[in-house]
């Protein structure tokens, strides 16, 4: 799920894969 009102550069820059379980976390840096 993404939130709509979270600007894109905080979602990707600010994501913490510990709040998402089960999430495969891609680095597209």
């Amino acid at each position: 799920k993404f939130t709509p009102n979270i600007k894109l550069n905080e979602t990707v820059f600010s994501f913490d894969p510990k709040n998402y379980p089960g999430v495969e976390v891609i680095d597209l840096r």
